[in-house]
């Protein structure tokens, strides 16, 4: 895996979440309200707090 530069890198932590779960946080993100939610792995959704 090369990153951005070209220079290799070696990912040392992976995550398992659904893409759909990656687009509503990016939203939650450019709506200002990211600190608002959480991610519960146990029922794969993002909630609020």
């Amino acid at each position: 895996m090369m990153d951005h530069f070209g220079k290799p890198v070696k990912a040392r932590e992976w995550f398992l979440v659904q893409v759909s779960i990656i687009d509503e946080i990016g939203e939650k993100i450019k709506e200002g309200a990211i600190s608002d939610n959480y991610y519960d792995p146990a029922s794969i959704e993002l909630k609020k707090h």
